[in-house]
């Protein structure tokens, strides 16, 4: 009778010792000292000024397989350019808010983002980096040197529908041909 005891006294003891012990505290987000201007230049994918259009969290699609993110993506009208091929509009991701590290960023702020890429081939910020609002970042701006415009964006999508357009107005002016010759044998027949 005993031996039948001894796995509900196993159970109780590792129920009491796993009630005493206190759980670890969740552990914040935290950065190395930022890089002066010049440096955390070098170590990024992408440095540029940018008014923010949208911040909207990613799309998860459900069953998929590959790990969702969490976080920002946040929508920039790029200004200025020192580092890195942008176009005039360019998505940056950021982690969640608090222990993620993201940027709590502010749609029609401007802001100078130091940007590196993340494992989906995204341009990714944090708090880490030197990323600030552009109001807070004479520093970066008078230390980061020579600067560009961004690139012109892509051809307009017209050119996208001019060749279905052309492709359905030669099927257009054939059914009429075709159309044309019919009614004209059909009429040569009546005759």
């Amino acid at each position: 009778m005993l031996f039948r005891a001894i796995p509900y006294w196993l159970f109780a003891v590792a129920v009491i010792v796993t009630s005493l012990l206190s759980p670890s505290p969740a552990a914040a987000c935290s950065c190395a000292p930022a890089p002066d201007p010049v440096t955390a230049l070098g170590q990024s994918a992408a440095v540029f000024s940018g008014k923010v259009l949208r911040v909207e969290e990613p799309v998860r699609m459900p069953f998929s397989s590959t790990p969702a993110r969490i976080g920002f993506d946040v929508t920039f009208e790029v200004q200025t350019v020192w580092k890195g091929a942008l176009q005039s509009q360019v998505l940056v991701v950021t982690s969640g808010l608090g222990g993620g590290c993201g940027i709590p960023f502010q749609p029609g702020d401007e802001y100078l983002v130091y940007a590196s890429y993340w494992e989906h081939s995204d341009l990714e910020t944090n708090i880490c980096t030197r990323t600030t609002l552009l109001a807070d970042a004479t520093e970066d701006l008078q230390a980061l040197g020579t600067r560009s415009a961004p690139l012109p964006p892509p051809p307009s999508s017209a050119s996208d529908w001019t060749l279905p357009a052309f492709a359905g107005a030669v099927a257009v002016v054939f059914c009429v041909i075709a159309l044309f010759f019919f009614y004209r044998q059909k009429s040569k027949r009546r005759r």
